[in-house]
This record gives structure tokens, C-alpha cells and sequence, in this order.
């Protein structure tokens, strides 16, 4: 099934999934149907006609990425083919109706450029981020939820010089930077491949930067610890 398929084959939230300033599609229950647009969350007139239709919608999605839907589970995160995600709670976990999250895969990419005419950042600030990353300095970008850390995370790896390796660690992969010696790793608890060992074995990837997706739970100690044992890192928290 093809991406565009796909979305037309999602009803009601097929429209949501063209509209290229919608990042986000939050569907709570039949009859609550959410969208950030531009880091803002805004109402939509979308509606399902019940709840099993939002079931129905979330099965076609796990079809299409080969997953089968349980009788016994509720709970389903995973990336469809092109890196979008979703995140399905239903119920009787989710109290309300059938809880799902849609995160796009972002086609267009903020620029420096824009960064700087939004004033996210002044050219003194870009300066100084330059500076750091010659002399070899990590980077830790602290930031409230869809504050754009992992975009600005983006845009200071591809200032890392092309001859320097790159390898990026995630919980999820949400990186989107272009860089001609990067490696990605995905952790995969399914897999027993678990954060903290990953961020070990990247670590022995021989990385001149190792670059972590946001912190959130132990890993953070972790990565605290390879970052002083000398390795260069970039990440978020």
C-alpha cells in the first residue's frame, strides 16, 4: 500500500495528513480530533463516527506495517514506511476511547536561515555554536516539548566537518540531518536492544561525535559518563 493510500485509507483524517503545516494528529475518542500546527495545538472539525471506527483506522495502519492486531494488547508504537509514527492507546487502557498520535516525518527542513528570521537564535549565538563544535565541545540543548530541540539538534550535526564520524544513538528515531559519515542506531526493546547497552556499543563504534536523541529516563547517567570519558556528543533533554 502506497503512503497516499494509506491516508486515504484513514478516512476522515486523510485530508490532516496533506496538509503540509500539520506536524502532529491527535485523535482522542471519536469525536476529538486535535492537530499542531506551527508548535500550536488547534481543534478540527474531523470527526469519526465511533469508536470503532478509530479502532478500524489503527488496524489499517499495522497492516500496512505488518504488525497484527491483538486481542490481548493495547498498546502499539510504531514507524510507518515513510519514518512518520504512530502511537496507538486503546481501550479499555484508554479510558475516553481510543487514544492515537500521529507524528509526520517533516519533508521540508528548517534552515539556519529561518532559525535566525525567527529569532530562535541570534547570529552571535550561531557564532558561538560554531565555536564549540571546533573546539570540540558538547552540546546540550535543553527544552520544553515541540520547543524545536531536536531540529536545532539537527542543523548544529551538520555543521560537524564531513571528514569527522558521526554515529546517532535514539530511543526512537527522530533525527533528520544530512551528514556523509553519520550511522543511526534504534534502540528496540522487542529486540532486547535497550538504550543504555546501545549508547555502550555506539561508543565503540569509534565516533568523533555521538550524537543522543532526547534523554529521558536512565540513559541520561550513561550518557553523562561516555561524554567525560572524552567522547564529543550532541543531545537533548
Amino acid at each position: 500500500m502506497s503512503q497516499k493510500d494509506l491516508h486515504k485509507a484513514l478516512g476522515p483524517l486523510a485530508p490532516l495528513f496533506e496538509d503540509p503545516d500539520v506536524m502532529v494528529v491527535m485523535v482522542d475518542g471519536p469525536e476529538r480530533v486535535t492537530v499542531e500546527k506551527h508548535g500550536k495545538v488547534e481543534d478540527t472539525a474531523v470527526r469519526f463516527k465511533s469508536n470503532d471506527e478509530v479502532k478500524a483506522a489503527v488496524e489499517t495502519v499495522l497492516e500496512a506495517v505488518g504488525v497484527e492486531m491483538e486481542d490481548d494488547k493495547t498498546i502499539y508504537d510504531v514507524r510507518l514506511s515513510d519514518n512518520s509514527r504512530m502511537m496507538a492507546i486503546l481501550s479499555p487502557t484508554a479510558i475516553n476511547g481510543h487514544s492515537v498520535i500521529f507524528r509526520k516525518w517533516m519533508s521540508r527542513q528548517i534552515t539556519w536561515e529561518k532559525l535566525l528570521e525567527y529569532k530562535s537564535l541570534t547570529p552571535e549565538m550561531l557564532d558561538l555554536i560554531r565555536s564549540a563544535l571546533k573546539a570540540h565541545v558538547s552540546i546540550l540543548i535543553a527544552g520544553g516539548t515541540a520547543s524545536g530541540k531536536t531540529t536545532l539538534a539537527n542543523r548544529i550535526i551538520e555543521l560537524i566537518p564531513p571528514e569527522e564520524r558521526v554515529v546517532a544513538v535514539e530511543q526512537v528515531h527522530e533525527f533528520q540531518f544530512t551528514h556523509p559519515r553519520a550511522v543511526f542506531l534504534e534502540a528496540d526493546e522487542a529486540m532486547q536492544v535497550k538504550m543504555n547497552g546501545l549508547l555502550i556499543a555506539g561508543s565503540k563504534l569509534r565516533p568523533d561525535w555521538l550524537v543522543v536523541g532526547e534523554l529521558l529516563g536512565a540513559e541520561a547517567m550513561r550518557v553523562m559518563e561516555i561524554f567525560g570519558r572524552g567522547h564529543n556528543g550532541v543531545t537533548t533533554i
